[in-house]
């Protein structure tokens, strides 16, 4: 399991700055902690992704030039 990585003594402050009581804010922070964060993607995936999509849709395109070709010269 990943985990994120957070200032605890920052993010508690925060949260008794808002009205949290210190057990409180110790409760997000815990519950914080016991996020699952392997399944969730970074920039680089999204990017890697994209590109991967884009490639995928030109070669679809070029096949679908190909076979309009084709009919054009069939019939």
């Amino acid at each position: 399991m990943s985990a994120i990585t957070f200032d605890t003594y920052r993010v508690a402050k925060t949260l008794q700055t808002r009205g949290f009581t210190a057990e409180q804010a110790e409760g997000v922070i815990e519950a914080m902690r016991e996020i699952d964060t392997t399944q969730v993607s970074t920039k680089a995936d999204l990017r890697e992704m994209e590109l991967r999509m884009t490639v995928r849709l030109g070669g679809m395109m070029m096949a679908l030039g190909g076979v309009l070709i084709a009919i054009r010269f069939l019939s």
